[in-house]
């Protein structure tokens, strides 16, 4: 009917203006649109950009991705990297080694993180400690051998980006960043496969 509209959270009960009992709304996939005679939209939670590393080259990519629409955090384990005044546009920074830094972040199948302290032992231990399967997207940053060398795998996992960036002949941070950026909104826009399972 005119003037009614209902909210189905993934989690928690559906409320609104709805004097119907049954919800026949999101059985029709994750798409936006007209389904069974109802207009369903589907609003996702906002991209989060986690960063392991905050070294110089990391900065234009957390400005890229603020621009962008994602919410970023930053973490790293050394103070005088880890600042506000590197990362104007930062919505979160976490100073720690990467196992205390895991533990106070709730990861979601709508998370992305890079990998990009540049230092072996840290990159390692994040790899070691990252929870996979609730990650949208894992990117580390550094040529494809280094990368098998952090996982101690001969193949790198598929749900895993090594080297990251889309391949356009990328040159210093700034370009790199561009690149980086276009590979997480390459990955972004693909379809969800359904609703209760967004990964």
């Amino acid at each position: 009917k005119d003037g009614e509209y209902l909210f189905l959270p993934k989690e928690g009960n559906p409320y609104g203006r709805w004097a119907g009992d049954d919800f026949p709304l999101f059985k029709g996939g994750v798409k936006s649109g007209m389904i069974q005679g109802f207009f369903q939209h589907l609003f996702y939670p906002k991209p989060r950009l986690i960063i392991f590393g905050a070294g110089p080259d990391v900065r234009p990519l957390v400005s890229l991705a603020g621009n962008t629409g994602y919410s970023t955090l930053v973490c790293d384990w050394r103070p005088e990297f880890c600042k506000k005044e590197y990362f104007p546009e930062v919505d979160e920074l976490i100073i720690g080694f990467p196992k205390e830094i895991i533990r106070k972040i709730e990861f979601t199948p709508f998370d992305f993180v890079v990998v990009a302290s540049h230092h072996f032992p840290r990159d390692r231990e994040v790899l070691t400690y990252l929870p996979r399967e609730r990650i949208r997207y894992i990117g580390v940053l550094g040529p494809k051998e280094r990368t098998k060398r952090l996982i101690g795998k001969t193949e790198i996992p598929a749900n895993m980006k090594a080297p990251i960036g889309l391949s356009i002949g990328a040159i210093g941070p700034e370009e790199i960043a561009i690149s980086i950026m276009a590979e997480l909104l390459e990955e972004w826009r693909k379809p969800l496969k359904n609703w209760n399972d967004p990964e």
